[in-house]
């Protein structure tokens, strides 16, 4: 099988980050637009916060967001588990099927009630679908917000250990003075 991950470059507050993904390039910039986008806006609304902050929060607010979908798709879920229940309700109607022979009149009833059932089922069918692609995407964002937040740590901690260095070096050579 052969590896479809790519190494993609994106560039969020100024400063690029390659990330190897399976997923397809545009997607993964998009992405990173919009986490770039998101702490930009974040730090706009508080200029006092720190990159990080501003990143932490944003980050917190994605979870926030996430929080809530996963609360709607257990909701949704519920409703399937009723769904689920009416079994019972889809063995009765197969019982009175099978006297169609018998009661033409019986027939038109219950073939109503059984066809909306099944375009209830579809509907909740398709809300269910159309929350796990959101959920799904919430959770790729998620990871990669995630990823990205790992990186912007290990990068101002990086900083921070150039920063001592300099300093250090500021500190010598003022000392050879």
């Amino acid at each position: 099988m052969a590896d479809d991950r790519q190494r993609v470059t994106v560039n969020i507050l100024g400063v690029d980050y390659q990330i190897i993904s399976d997923d397809d390039p545009e997607r993964v910039q998009k992405i990173a637009s919009i986490t770039d986008k998101l702490i930009k806006d974040t730090k706009l609304a508080s200029p006092m916060l720190s990159t990080m902050g501003a990143a932490v929060l944003s980050a917190l607010n994605l979870c926030e967001e996430l929080y809530r979908a996963k609360e709607q798709v257990n909701n949704y879920r519920a409703r399937e588990d009723l769904y689920a229940d009416s079994e019972l309700t889809q063995q009765k109607l197969n019982r009175a099927l099978a006297r169609i022979d018998e009661e033409e009149s019986i027939n038109a009833i219950l073939q109503s009630k059984y066809d909306k059932m099944a375009d209830d089922l579809a509907d909740t069918q398709d809300m269910l679908d159309e929350y796990k692609d959101k959920f799904t995407a919430l959770r790729t964002e998620y990871e990669l917000n995630k990823r990205t937040l790992t990186e912007l740590q290990s990068k101002f901690l990086e900083n921070q250990i150039e920063l001592v260095k300099a300093r250090k070096t500021l500190l010598d050579f003022d000392d050879e003075q």
